[in-house]
């Protein structure tokens, strides 16, 4: 009976081991970039959201901005995203940060992207959402492949 329990219990460890080894309990990919906007408009508005609800595989959320980022001719610090007014003739530097889910499905053939941002702003109390352009194209790649839980192209 004692020797049973031993092997039970060494098959138990061993097992647990082998679990420990190949889990990956880090997955995803978080990266940030930055963009910025103007209010070429008569008009101040402020700047409520700026990306998506941050639900499925791929968000991107805006995480921090300085308003009149260039006092002076000199860079200014970014702060913590909140709602903020930008001024006609004003522009904004955003700091963008985009999630990549474990269950983002990019394989090897496989990419996403991206030239505009959602942003949701108020205007004479009014609020409205525009997709702006942002002159730049950010592409996501799959490098290997299949992502498990991906249908494989073949």
């Amino acid at each position: 009976m004692a020797v049973a329990l031993s092997v039970i219990l060494g098959v138990a460890l061993i097992a647990g081991f082998a679990w420990l080894a190949n889990v990956e309990p880090l997955t995803g990919t978080t990266f940030r970039y930055s963009v910025t906007i103007w209010n070429d408009g008569p008009l101040p508005v402020t700047i409520e959201n700026v990306g998506d609800s941050g639900d499925g595989p791929i968000s991107r959320r805006v995480v921090a901005f300085a308003a009149n980022p260039y006092p002076g001719g000199h860079p200014r610090t970014t702060a913590p995203f909140s709602p903020f007014r930008l001024d006609p003739d004003q522009g904004a530097f955003i700091e963008m940060e985009v999630r990549l889910g474990n269950d983002a499905c990019l394989d090897r053939s496989g990419f996403t992207l991206w030239s505009s941002e959602p942003v949701t702003y108020r205007i004479l109390g009014i609020t409205r959402h525009s997709d702006v352009e942002t002159g730049i194209e950010i592409r996501i790649e799959g490098k290997d492949g299949p992502t498990p839980g991906c249908s494989a192209v073949a």
